[in-house]
């Protein structure tokens, strides 16, 4: 009867020596931290025209290890360098899943990138795992295959002011990850400059529109505006159009071009006249006004005055308003040696008179002016 007793109580003490050691093993496990075994996708490449046109859908496949239900599960996607979430407000998922998404254009020159995070209760970030998928290698090279704009002209007196605005569309097949668009100005075939508009991303989209600014063109009566696709790496322009605007308003004095004027409208021009004081120099030394005009020879209040010059041989420009009564005006200063502005008639004075003087290097100094008279 005893011995009975006594293997009744070992049984009992290995029951109870068993239990302990499964619930001890369970407390190991359980604060173990999570561990994300693997990320994937289903596509190992993606077409970047299709990723910007939104007809991508992408399959994420994912399994984690030692979860627990109070944790939460996170998975983003990169955009403009912030993690950004793509579940559904409220939405869950499971430790072992998968989770359909449309990919977004990261608004950078970035592959795709997504996140799958584990994290506390409280927020804070356990473990996470990054997978990045690549766009697919073009063969063939980018091409313009749209560049147009419905503005209909641009204003010489907004040309002048700076504050001339145009609105350009655009559509490139074949888009590089790499490659970027820019849109310039050809004033010349010497000179071209950039007319983009500030902007918070550096890359432009395949196909868009936008706003530019162009400037007075130098060498012709129509403003050309050149969009390339160029790479950002290497320098290599993938490929060009270009679109011309042309000019309304009064005609800008574009040398050799401008037609010549008839007498209802012609410019009022007078001969530069040497500053008596000078010191004598070579000809060849000399500052020339080659040309010093006005637009139109008379003008109402608050219209616009077109003040042009082209100068040679000179250091310092600039040119005084002055009122046909002789009070002074405002007084332009370190001008271009061809150039113009864009004034106005002021409401009381009889007419306006602009003096312009040019000054060389050595101190000569010539002198022109012109008057417009107030229209009735």
């Amino acid at each position: 009867m005893r011995l009975r007793t006594v293997g009744l109580s070992i049984v009992l003490v290995l029951l109870f020596l068993a239990m302990n050691g499964r619930a001890g093993a369970q407390a190991i496990i359980s604060a173990r931290l999570p561990t994300i075994i693997a990320l994937r996708a289903d596509v190992s490449s993606v077409a970047l025209d299709a990723v910007e046109a939104g007809s991508v859908s992408i399959m994420l496949m994912w399994r984690i290890e030692d979860f627990d239900d109070v944790l939460r599960i996170g998975l983003d996607q990169l955009i403009r360098a912030e993690w950004v979430s793509i579940l559904e407000k409220n939405e869950t998922l499971s430790p072992i899943g998968t989770r359909a998404t449309r990919a977004v254009h990261p608004g950078d020159f970035a592959p795709l990138t997504y996140r799958l995070t584990v994290s506390s209760s409280g927020g804070e970030l356990l473990t996470q795992q990054i997978i990045t998928i690549p766009y697919a290698t073009e063969d063939a090279l980018p091409v313009i295959e749209i560049f147009e704009s419905d503005t209909a002209g641009l204003d010489t007196a907004a040309l002048l002011q700076r504050s001339a605005l145009a609105t350009v569309r655009w559509s490139v097949r074949n888009r590089r990850p790499s490659s970027q668009i820019r849109f310039e100005q050809v004033l010349s075939e010497q000179d071209v400059i950039l007319v983009e508009l500030p902007r918070w991303d550096l890359r432009l989209p395949s196909a868009g529109e936008i706003q530019v600014a162009p400037d007075v063109p130098l060498t012709e009566e129509v403003v050309r505006l050149r969009m390339s696709v160029f790479d950002l790496l290497t320098g290599e322009v993938y490929h060009q159009a270009e679109l011309t605007l042309p000019l309304t308003g009064v005609p800008l004095p574009i040398p050799g071009l401008t037609p010549a004027p008839t007498a209802a409208n012609a410019p009022v021009e007078t001969q530069p006249t040497a500053d008596p004081t000078a010191s004598a120099v070579s000809d060849a030394d000399a500052p020339t006004i080659v040309n010093f005009s006005a637009q139109p020879v008379s003008a109402r209040p608050g219209e616009s005055i077109i003040v042009s010059w082209h100068v040679e041989n000179a250091t310092n420009i600039s040119i005084q308003e002055q009122s046909a009564d002789g009070a002074e005006g405002l007084l332009y200063i370190e001008l271009p040696p061809i150039g113009a502005l864009s004034l106005q008639m002021p409401e009381n004075p009889p007419g306006m008179i602009y003096i312009l003087r040019a000054r060389s290097a050595d101190g000569t100094e010539i002198t022109a002016q012109v008057v417009v008279a107030r229209a009735r």
